[in-house]
């Protein structure tokens, strides 16, 4: 949460527009571009039954019915979705909405029927497909036991055919990996910078973590932390 605060939201859009070391955005967009057709196939195709259902798409960020913990960041996205060309071209067919809390709190708004009325989890055939997606290897910003509880916590249901799209990054050199998240432009930088203010403010000061107090360090898989 001290990471993605408005400002951290846009510190983020600037290193996958603007950092080109970060390789993993732009690597999911092209997967996403080659392969949106077969996604698209995939999630809509008939349930088990031979029928044809209505279709929800739940993006775990910014998306048709997008989930985002910062809200004025949350109405950006989604404005900057309507009057682009795509949104334009898509008026009157796909609506965006927003839900503005943390993924715990879109879960049980699913649960609870909010997303899809009469929403149970023994829900079958006939019923409103949900697709969530999870995607930019968030997943990996989960501590490693707690990441598969919190998959396993999504409500998607298999007699209703919902689906699942997760981005996930693979092992990659070491290098292409330290450069990624310490870009030359010092994007990244000042993204994780951005959360120690974040913090202070929490605190009541926001010079309460000095910057040069701070340095990065490996843990315990090798891996470098700020």
């Amino acid at each position: 949460m001290l990471l993605y605060d408005e400002e951290g939201l846009r510190l983020y859009d600037a290193i996958t527009t603007s950092a080109p070391e970060y390789y993993p955005f732009t690597a999911e967009e092209e997967i996403l571009k080659n392969h949106s057709e077969e996604i698209v196939t995939i999630m809509r195709s008939q349930t088990k039954h031979g029928i044809s259902c209505p279709q929800v798409v739940l993006e775990l960020g910014s998306g048709y019915w997008a989930l985002d913990l910062e809200k004025r960041e949350l109405e950006r996205t989604l404005n900057g979705i309507v009057t682009s060309d795509l949104g334009q071209k898509l008026e009157g067919r796909v609506n965006t909405k927003g839900i503005w809390g943390t993924y715990e709190d879109g879960i049980r708004f699913i649960k609870d029927g909010g997303l899809i009325p009469g929403y149970t989890a023994e829900s079958t055939g006939g019923q409103t497909q949900l697709h969530i997606m999870f995607l930019g290897s968030s997943l990996g910003n989960f501590p490693r036991k707690e990441a598969g509880p919190f998959l396993r916590s999504l409500p998607l249901r298999a007699g209703a055919c919902d689906t699942l799209l997760l981005g996930l990054d693979h092992d990659n050199d070491v290098d292409k990996i330290e450069v990624a998240y310490n870009d030359p432009q010092g994007y990244t930088r000042r993204f994780k910078m951005n959360a120690l203010r974040h913090a202070g403010r929490v605190l009541g000061d926001e010079q309460f973590f000095r910057e040069d107090d701070w340095e990065r360090s490996y843990d315990d898989l090798g891996r470098k932390t700020t």
